[in-house]
């Protein structure tokens, strides 16, 4: 009887070995769970249409950040791969899910088909099997929280072999969209048995996320810090670590230095401290000294500056004609700021740093960030005086017309100046122009005018009256003198003219000679030229001809040979 114990102990000892290599289900929110899975779409070609959403059961928002949605085959349950998880960019924003508010992750494939839909992380599909397997989720940490094994049942080849309790049961159909549900009464169910709590139904509606923001400070700090506590420092991933207070005065700069403020200098001498940084900075140790005197020391004990703070200190006094130069000096001595400025500084114009390097403003600024006046304000101007707007000269301000002195009585007031000025006399009050003049209008000048052509004096038989000159010339008539018999009028001037010579002209029936001009004279002389110059050369050419010709001669008349 005792071996009958001894094996049945053996036996049930190896059968929860293949268990002890899982990690115990421990939800670490057991009020976050698994809802809904899509495992594909309707018809061929959309296995990769996938989805699933998780759902806060309770009314408390959780923190998902970073927590994720997992798979594993059926044949497997324990080895998981990420789908997608719930993170932002900036380490400092942190993931909420809402009481009674879903969460949703899909692969991007059923993204593009919904626009509608509001993922909260996506993927690539074709992750999920369509037939069988485990989906989970687990925190940053990797505890997991739900999980959900899925197959078509027993017979099934493909048996999900780590579900909660049994495994959903799920039987691939091409015509519901391939979703199996967590039932709901009021609550989604979760009684740990993934067949009792699960049931396959066709998408009729898409969830809605209700993931939100958070800014934490300090992502290390349990809870949710809206700024960085006090006593902590930020590094950029909004990680926090406790810090000291530092008392070197590392950081502090010179900003601003006054040594001839108007009037009396005494207390209202200045040099100005900031801190640059985001961190309180303690002055105590430290020192101011000027240049003035080896006495002329300011010291620290319990003074702070807080981060961006500036900050004045009127206990030293300041060279001024000569310039002069102030030092910051560090609890061990050490010299960490030194500022040289100027001699001979105007009233009220201080040494203040601008950018990288000090220069001189006019608008002194204690405690304050500086303001560079380059220029010394300018005084204000004498009661009834204003500052033109461009040479910034005082001019007196124009009292009313009624305050103003009369002008005289051949005088008005100018609207623009106010000034008086002569007036345009009227011309019935400007004494009348000659007989033989008129006024003119536009300079109220008189002028001669032109006579009249019934009073001007008769022009002579033979002329006549140029209507834009009032003079006379003469005209072009028919009754001019006669031209001679070998001339004729030139028709544009009316003056005689030689004519052509002509061989006659007829007066009656006789003919009368009618002498040739003395251009046909030239012509018969240039002819009788060029004959007798034909008649020489032909002698010249035939010379031995005519010699022989005139012995012939003279041989038949006289007998001489």
């Amino acid at each position: 009887m005792q071996k009958i114990y001894c094996w049945l102990a053996v036996l049930i000892f190896l059968s929860i070995i293949p268990l002890s290599n899982l990690k115990k289900v421990q939800a670490a929110s057991p009020s976050l769970v698994v809802a809904e899975v899509k495992v594909g779409g309707e018809g061929t070609g959309t296995t990769d249409q996938e989805l699933v959403s998780v759902y806060n059961n309770s009314k408390e928002p959780i923190n998902i950040t970073n927590w994720c949605i997992q798979y594993s085959p059926a044949s497997d349950g324990v080895g998981f791969s990420s789908l997608a998880c719930f993170t932002d960019p900036s380490p400092t924003i942190t993931l909420w899910l809402p009481g009674n508010s879903y969460a949703v992750i899909s692969s991007k494939e059923f993204a593009l088909k919904q626009p509608l839909l509001l993922a909260d992380s996506t993927y690539s599909g074709g992750k999920i099997s369509g037939v069988s397997g485990h989906i989970r989720i687990v925190d940053k940490g990797l505890g997991e929280v739900d999980r959900v094994g899925y197959d078509a049942g027993f017979g099934s080849s493909n048996r999900a072999l780590h579900p909660e309790g049994e495994a959903a049961l799920f039987t691939p159909n091409l015509t519901d969209n391939r979703v199996f549900q967590r039932s709901k009464a009021l609550l989604l169910i979760d009684t740990d048995n993934n067949l009792a709590d699960f049931t396959q139904l066709p998408m009729v509606a898409l969830p809605l996320s209700g993931v939100f923001e958070q800014f934490d400070a300090c992502v290390n700090v349990e809870g949710v810090q809206s700024e960085i506590p006090a006593g902590y420092i930020s590094d950029d991933s909004g990680v926090c670590s406790p810090y000291e207070e530092i008392n070197s005065c590392f950081g502090v700069i010179i900003n601003e230095v006054l040594p001839n403020p108007a009037g009396a200098d005494g207390g209202s001498e200045f040099i100005e401290l900031h801190n640059p940084t985001g961190l309180a900075i303690s002055l105590a140790g430290c020192r101011l000294e000027s240049s003035s005197s080896s006495n002329n020391i300011l010291e620290f004990k319990d003074q702070e500056l807080k981060p961006g703070q500036f900050k004045a200190y009127y206990d030293l006094t300041l060279p001024n004609s000569s310039g002069g130069s102030v030092y910051l000096i560090d609890s061990d001595d050490s010299e960490l700021a030194q500022t040289d400025y100027p001699g001979g500084m105007e009233d009220d114009a201080a040494w203040a740093l601008s950018g990288d390097k000090f220069v001189r403003t006019f608008t002194p600024t204690p405690n304050t960030a500086n303001k560079i006046l380059a220029s010394k304000p300018l005084e204000p101007c004498p009661a009834g005086q204003f500052r033109n707007g461009e040479t910034n000269r005082c001019n007196n301000i124009a009292s009313v017309a009624g305050g103003l002195a009369p002008c005289n009585a051949d005088q008005e007031r100018n609207a623009e100046t106010n000034r008086c000025r002569k007036i345009n006399s009227s011309s019935s009050s400007l004494k009348p122009c000659a007989p033989n003049q008129t006024r003119n209008p536009e300079t109220n000048r008189c002028r001669n005018i032109a006579s009249l052509a019934s009073v001007l004096k008769p022009c002579a038989a033979d002329q006549f009256r140029n209507p834009d000159t009032n003079r006379c010339k003469k005209s072009k008539t028919s009754d001019l003198k006669p031209c001679k018999e070998n001339q004729e009028r030139n028709p544009e001037t009316n003056r005689c003219r030689n004519v052509a010579g002509v061989l006659g002209a007829i007066d009656g029936n006789n003919p009368k000679d009618v002498q040739a001009p003395a251009a046909s004279a030239r012509g018969w002389l240039l002819a009788i030229g060029g004959v007798a110059g034909v008649l020489l050369y032909a002698v010249w050419e035939w010379r031995n001809e005519a010699l022989l010709a005139a012995i012939n001669l003279r041989q038949k008349f006289t007998g001489i040979t």
